[in-house]
């Protein structure tokens, strides 16, 4: 303490660790189907007439596998430093001003057993062997196919890309940069402007605690059982290889780990982090007043504001182009016909392109086609923001030892929450990301609440002389607090509207537990009316223009009450005694969840028959104080 300035400084400490395993089918699990007891096996067909027990008692699995699956354990440390200073200006005037400094450092696997990152320059180590195959196929198909609609796509110059992992070639071991930015400001003031007036505001920044954990590939591995070998007949017999006794004879494959490299996943979908990571930053900020009324009545309003920035989205890098898309969407055969395959071979078989003979166009169309789908998990171009406006009324009538407290009031929020973290179409880098309501979006906040002793009780205007009951009877103090909100938005189904309109003046403007939004499919009505056929799916490669939540239309939301009861004894000077029970939901009022979105379903359109909200809950609690 120095004068008017109260100073504080400190520092935060911590060490985390986080263990983790996934052990899956470790000890191993088999399937028994009907296939093998049914009554043509070799014809597959007729399933229903075969029998899984059957093929139990027979030890005929028709499925299984065991997995091998690495466990993890992450540890990091995290630096906090802070300095904060109270400064009275004056009787009237209070400042609070601080500065922290967070070091978040990123994880770190104890046995490296995680990616960082994924190199999208290194060229691949089958690039060439691919390529001279593909050059191959290609000149067969266009010879042998002169006059088809489309040419076999010509190869790329070059394959490139895979994984990268921690403490290999020259890799630091921790997942993630350190990001050394993590500045955050503070400041406060209070200021009585007048007697019973009061002028708040406040401003922050503040960083999130990393949540990500990094992308594993590489050191899980799932050996399947082999069900025949002739594809007939069953490969297992009472004893020997492929039998319940020694049912994987060639033994369990095991995790490659990082010893692939760049050929780690090589011809599936993947995805990475990238390394470079800044944790998201929020900045806070509010401003409100408070007068005292006559009469006893505090009015109070606020507003406060959040607006987060680095928000991740992710990003699908390795979609066939837009000019092929537009293509794909005028002429579907373009990206779906079926092609010879020019990984089948050299791609392991238990790749997704490498398991077939046959490719579809479009995985060769990708700019990286030794890959399908490649996507990093975290493009920060995303943000968060809400504001919140608040008027407070209350009104206290009784406040004295002799009459109790009878306090009520009236609170009101307005407010709104934004997001945009993603685009409707994760490939499509012309697309800004979508600034659209949050899911958890609740426009609306009222609450009326109170507390109340109640006037029975020694000296308390219903005074109770008698011990034993003002003991049961009196001084007893009751709550409650009756509140609304706004419902969540509901999605918005990505489907062509041929009749234009979503909301329930589609309806005459009733909206029903049965017709949430127009959910006209084509039904023929009880009284025989038939309903126009509203909605089709968009073609295959549409590319999504639609917002993934309705502005206007909302969740089914009810008004809920909540009270509570409660009464100190008091023992001695010692020793008192605190009963509490409260009662949440005290009507019962059920609040049913959001409607069914799905299109090819039969409820489309419908609230559910289910309850979101909790049903009546009457809890008691007693505590003791010594």
């Amino acid at each position: 303490i120095r004068g008017r300035h109260t100073l504080r400084t400190g520092i935060e400490l911590h060490y985390y660790t986080r263990g983790a395993d996934s052990p899956g089918w470790s000890n191993g699990t088999f399937g028994f189907g009907t296939s093998w007891t049914q009554q043509f096996p070799d014809v597959q067909q007729n399933q229903s007439d075969g029998s899984g027990v059957a093929s139990l008692l027979l030890g005929t699995p028709t499925s299984g596998q065991i997995d091998w699956n690495a466990s993890s354990y992450r540890t990091r440390p995290y630096y906090g430093f802070y300095v904060q200073d109270d400064w009275k200006v004056s009787p009237r005037l209070t400042l609070n001003l601080g500065m922290r400094y967070d070091v978040q450092v990123p994880w770190i696997e104890r046995f490296n057993r995680v990616t960082r990152g994924f190199d999208v320059s290194t060229k691949n180590p089958l690039s060439d062997q691919i390529l001279a195959n593909w050059a191959k196929v290609k000149a067969d198909f266009d010879a042998k196919n002169p006059t088809a609609k489309y040419p076999y796509p010509a190869p790329p110059s070059v394959l490139l890309g895979g994984y990268l992992f921690p403490g290999v070639g020259g890799q630091p071991r921790r997942q993630y940069d350190t990001d050394w930015t993590n500045i955050a400001p503070r400041a406060g003031v209070a200021w009585r402007v007048a007697e019973k007036t009061v002028i708040r505001a406040g401003a922050g920044v503040y960083y999130n605690t990393p949540t990500q954990t990094g992308v594993v590939a590489g050191f899980s591995q799932t050996t399947p059982y082999t069900t025949s070998l002739d594809g007939l007949t069953p490969s297992a017999g009472l004893t020997g290889p492929y039998s319940l006794v020694n049912p994987f004879p060639n033994g369990l494959a095991a995790p490659a780990g990082s010893s692939l490299g760049l050929l780690t996943n090589i011809g599936n979908s993947l995805s990475f982090d990238p390394p470079h990571y800044k944790l998201p930053r929020t900045y806070q900020y509010s401003f409100g007043f408070e007068r005292e009324l006559p009469h006893a009545i505090l009015v109070e309003v606020s507003f406060a504001g959040n607006y987060q920035t680095y928000i991740e989205l992710g990003y699908n890098q390795n979609r066939w182009s837009f000019d092929d898309n537009a293509k794909g969407f005028a002429d579907n055969s373009y990206l779906n016909r079926t092609l010879p395959n020019p990984f089948f071979g050299i791609l392991p078989i238990t790749s997704g392109l490498g398991a077939s003979a046959t490719i579809s166009a479009q995985n060769l169309l990708r700019p990286d086609p030794i890959f399908s789908d490649v996507t990093n998990n975290l493009i920060q171009a995303g943000h968060y923001r809400s504001d919140a406006l608040q008027v407070k009324i209350e009104k206290r009538l009784l406040g004295s030892g002799n009459t109790g407290v009878l306090l009520f009031g009236l609170s009101y929020t307005f407010a709104k929450a934004y997001e945009q973290n993603h685009r409707l179409n994760n490939w499509n880098t012309l697309e800004t990301p979508i600034y659209e309501l949050d899911n958890t979006d609740k426009t609306h906040n009222l609450a009326f609440h109170g507390v109340w002793d109640l006037p029975f009780g020694k000296n308390r205007p219903l005074s109770i002389s008698n011990a034993v009951a003002n003991t049961i009877a009196g001084d007893w103090r009751f709550d409650w607090i009756l509140s609304y909100v706004s419902g969540y938005p509901v999605g918005w189904p990505n489907l062509n509207n041929t009749c234009g309109d979503w909301g329930a003046s589609a309806n005459n403007g009733v909206q029903s537990e049965d017709r949430w939004f127009n959910n006209d499919k084509g039904q023929t009505l009880p009284d025989g009316t038939k309903r126009p056929n509203c909605y089709a799916n968009f073609p295959s490669f549409f590319v999504r223009t639609i917002p993934d939540r309705f502005p206007d239309i909302r969740e089914p939301q009810k008004p809920q009450l909540n009270v509570a009861l409660e009464k100190t004894f008091h023992i001695s000077e010692r020793y008192k005694f605190q009963f509490r029970g409260e009662a949440f939901n005290v009507t019962n009022t059920s609040i049913r969840t959001g409607p069914d979105t799905g299109f090819t379903s039969p409820t489309f359109g419908q609230l559910p028959k289910s309850q979101k909200n909790f049903p009546r809950v009457i809890q008691l609690a007693m505590k003791i104080y010594f």
